[in-house]
This record gives C-alpha cells, structure tokens and sequence, in this order.
C-alpha cells in the first residue's frame, strides 16, 4: 500500500471530513486528492499528517529492506496483517468511543432539561408563595376593616 492511500484510510477512520483535516494541516482539497497517489511525501508535510490524525505514519518509510543482490523486498506478510488487526480493533474502539460521546451528550442535555424544570418548579413555588402571601395580608385588612365597623 503507498503512502497516500494509507493517509487516505486514516482520514477516512478519523471521522472528520477531509476538509478539516486539510485546514489543520494547511492544503488544499485538491492537493490532498494528489497527496493519495503518492508513494513518498516530505517529512514536515508527513508530520503534519502525523500531528492532525494522530498516527505516526513515519513507520511507514522504507518498510522493506533490499539484498544487494537481488533488489526484493525482504519483508514478511505478517505486519501488515497485524496493521489490519491494529487498525479494525481502533476503529471498534473509536466506535465505542463515538457511542459514549453520544450517550454523554444526550445525558448532558437530559440533565440540563431537568435544571430547567426545576428552576421553573422554584419558580411556580416562589410565586405561589407570593400569592399566598397577598390573600393572606388582603384577608387580614379585610378583617381589620370588619372590626372598625
């Protein structure tokens, strides 16, 4: 797999859109669509991907050693089935994570509605009491007045 589409699969698993990732690293949409077909890139710019996706992708930089004799890659299979493995279980776990996100948001805003009711309960209370209090003290001119007479 080249460089590119690795950074392509990465983006995909952040969740954020291409776009921010594009303004967080500072390029354009469409030098990202070229960045893709790339098999090398420069280290800052490489970095930079690194920093916004929170993947190190200099593991990726020369992974194959050559013979001098034969000029084939010496590499087993094995890694990159362990990226696979690596890279399916992070995306279970971002999932999870995203799930707990959603249930964190919506038990944020369940608390906030029940702030809500109760500030307006204190509320219905304090005027209650307020009105309570007027036929209270409207009842006792009345019986004041009733004396008088």
């Amino acid at each position: 797999m080249i460089l590119g589409e690795i950074i392509r699969q990465k983006i995909r698993e952040d969740g954020r859109t291409a776009k921010v990732i594009c303004d967080e690293v500072g390029m354009s949409r469409g030098n990202l669509d070229k960045i893709y077909h790339k098999d090398s890139l420069s280290s800052d710019l490489l970095a930079k991907f690194s920093q916004a996706l929170r993947y190190d992708f200099f593991v990726h930089i020369n992974p194959y050693k050559y013979t001098p004799q034969h000029r084939e890659p010496l590499m087993a299979e094995e890694p990159d089935k362990q990226y696979l493995t690596d890279t399916q279980e992070l995306r279970a776990t971002k999932d999870k994570l995203r799930a707990l996100e959603r249930e964190l948001t919506f038990l944020d805003q369940t608390l906030a509605d029940l702030k809500g009711n109760l500030r307006d309960k204190d509320e219905i209370i304090a005027l209650q009491k307020d009105k309570i209090s007027m036929l209270e003290e409207r009842l006792s001119q009345g019986k004041g007045k009733g004396k008088g007479l």
